[in-house]
């Protein structure tokens, strides 16, 4: 792989002020580093870095299991700003748990 580029991801359409970079695990080993816009909640953020993974991601149905950002070992509150509890640099993982 030629280095962080290749593995990089996030809409151009966010002006760079607003981004924050993250970097991304997610279960199979898989990683990227992603820009997500410091307006989005965790839940447009996992869709955003879920589609651009290509991780499955049936979160708008029930009682599937669904997919969240954990952040030092603790799972993130989809309707919270991704803002209010990363910043640029972190590490976060996509993990899926069972329907609650």
């Amino acid at each position: 792989s030629s280095g962080i580029n290749a593995e990089y991801g996030g809409p151009s359409s966010i002006p760079q002020s607003e981004r924050i970079y993250l970097n991304v695990t997610a279960e199979g080993g898989k990683q990227c580093y992603f820009h997500c816009s410091n307006l989005w909640t965790v839940g447009r953020s996992v869709d955003a870095i879920s589609d651009h993974m290509g991780l499955k991601n049936n979160n708008d149905q029930a009682g599937v299991d669904q997919l969240v950002m954990e952040y030092q070992g603790e799972v993130l509150v989809m309707g919270d700003k991704l803002c209010d509890n990363t910043q640029s640099g972190d590490t976060v993982n996509l993990k899926y748990i069972p329907p609650s």
